[in-house]
C-alpha cells in the first residue's frame, strides 16, 4: 500500500504567518491546518483502498450443482413412539386362586391360548351340583307332562273336573319354568368352570403379566396386557400449518435408529380435528406395515409424511443458500465468475427447496464456498 501523502508547509513560512497573527487567530489557524491535513490523509487512504479492491485477483474454490428440472416429494417430518393398534388387558372373569402360569412376558399367543389357570375345583363342584339340579328338574317336568296328558284324556270321559285339569296344567308349566332355570344355572356353572382358564382374545404377545402362583384374583381387575406386533401405529403431533396438508390415506416413510439402513411403509389413518397442548399440535395417527415383526411398541421412530408431489420444478439443496443474507441469495457461476442471484423460495422436502424465480435451468449453482463469495469474484470449480 502506498503511504498517505501529507502536504506540508515550510517551517519559515509557518513561523512568519503565526508571528503576524493574534493569539486567537493563531489558534484558529492551527485547527484549520490540522483539519486540512486529516482530509488529505483520508482521501489518500480511500484512494489506496479502492486501488487494492480493484486489483483483487483471488480465486475462490467452489463446488457447483447443475440446476435441472426434477420431481420433488414434499414432506412433513415428525417423531413419535410406536404403540400397538390391537391390545387388550388380561382380565379374569371369575374369582379364585392362581394355580398355574402357562404364558409369561414376551411369549407369543393366539386367540384362545391359555395364559394362566385359576383353581377349578370350586367351579367343578358347582357345575356338578347344577348338573344334578338340571337333571332333577328335567325328570320333574317330564312327569308333569305325562300327568297333564293323562288328565286331558280323563277330561274327555269326564272322569276329572275342569278345575283339576287346570291344576295339572299349572303344575306342568311350573315344572317347565323350573327346568329352564335349572338349565340356565347349569350353563352358567359350565361357563364359570371354563373361565378358570384365562385365555388370549387376540393374536400377539404378552407385554405385561403381574400375577404370581397362589395369588387370589378378582373378576374385572386386569393382571396384564397383550399387544399385537403386526398391527402397530404411531401418533405424531403436527403444527396448524402442517395439519391442513394432511389427507387420510397418504403415504408415509418410517425410519428408526434401530434399523438405520431400512425404511418401513406407513399410511395416515386418522387426522385429529382438535389441537392438543392449547392448540399447538394436532394428532395424526399413522399405521405401519410390520409384517416382519421388526418394530416393537415403545420404539421411537421418525415419520416422513409425503403430502404432495411436484413435477418439473427447479429445486436446490438447502445448504446452497448464503448464510446470514437478509434476502434469499444464491450464487451461480458464469465464465468462472461468481454472480449473486436473489431468489424466491417455494416449498421444501426438508433437504431440497423449490426456487420459484431467480435462477434458470442449466445454471451452475454454487453449493460449497458460497458464503465467502461476492459478485464478480473469480472462482475455480473443483
Amino acid at each position: 500500500m502506498v503511504p498517505p501523502q501529507v502536504h506540508r508547509l515550510s517551517l519559515p513560512l509557518l513561523e512568519s504567518m503565526m508571528n503576524n497573527s493574534s493569539s486567537k487567530n493563531k489558534l484558529a489557524f492551527i485547527v484549520a491546518l490540522l483539519g486540512t491535513a486529516l482530509i488529505f490523509i483520508s482521501c489518500s487512504s480511500d484512494s489506496n483502498k479502492e486501488s487494492d479492491d480493484s486489483g483483487d485477483d483471488r480465486i475462490v474454490p467452489v463446488r457447483v450443482y447443475h440446476v435441472m428440472p426434477q420431481t420433488l416429494e414434499l414432506t412433513v417430518q415428525a417423531t413419535g413412539v410406536i404403540r400397538s393398534h390391537d391390545q387388550c388387558p388380561i382380565t379374569p372373569e371369575v374369582a379364585g386362586k392362581v394355580v398355574e402360569k402357562i404364558r409369561d412376558v414376551g411369549d407369543p399367543v393366539s386367540i384362545g391360548t391359555v395364559i394362566l389357570a385359576i383353581d377349578p375345583e370350586p367351579y367343578a363342584l358347582a357345575e356338578a351340583q347344577a348338573d344334578a339340579g338340571y337333571r332333577s328338574a328335567q325328570v320333574a317336568y317330564e312327569q308333569t307332562q305325562r300327568d297333564y296328558q293323562r288328565a286331558e284324556e280323563l277330561k274327555t270321559s269326564e272322569d276329572i273336573s275342569q278345575n283339576e285339569l287346570e291344576a295339572m296344567r299349572l303344575q306342568e308349566r311350573t315344572a317347565f319354568a323350573n327346568l329352564s332355570s335349572a338349565e340356565a344355572a347349569y350353563k352358567l356353572a359350565q361357563r364359570n368352570l371354563r373361565l378358570t382358564e384365562v385365555v388370549s382374545p387376540i393374536y400377539g404377545s404378552v407385554a405385561q403379566l403381574n400375577v404370581q402362583i397362589g395369588q387370589q384374583v378378582s373378576p374385572g381387575i386386569p393382571l396384564g396386557t397383550i399387544i399385537s406386533s403386526d398391527n402397530i401405529e404411531v401418533e405424531v403431533g403436527l403444527s396448524e400449518r402442517d395439519i391442513i396438508k394432511m389427507v387420510k390415506g397418504i403415504r408415509v416413510e418410517i425410519t428408526t435408529d434401530v434399523f438405520p439402513e431400512r425404511s418401513f411403509a406407513g399410511t395416515v389413518r386418522r387426522i385429529g380435528q382438535a389441537g392438543l397442548n392449547m392448540g399447538r399440535t394436532f394428532p395424526v395417527v399413522i399405521t405401519i406395515d410390520n409384517n416382519e415383526g421388526l418394530l416393537k411398541p415403545g420404539m421411537i421412530v421418525k415419520a416422513q409424511i409425503i403430502w404432495a408431489e411436484r413435477s418439473q420444478v427447479l429445486a436446490v439443496p438447502r445448504e446452497a443458500l448464503v448464510s446470514g443474507s437478509e434476502k434469499p441469495l444464491l450464487y451461480i457461476v458464469e465464465d468462472k465468475i461468481a454472480i449473486g442471484c436473489e431468489v424466491k423460495l417455494g416449498s421444501s422436502d426438508g433437504n431440497k427447496i423449490i426456487i420459484e424465480s431467480g435462477i434458470a435451468e442449466g445454471d451452475l449453482l454454487v453449493v460449497e464456498g458460497q458464503n465467502v463469495l461476492r459478485d464478480s469474484i473469480k472462482v475455480e470449480i473443483f
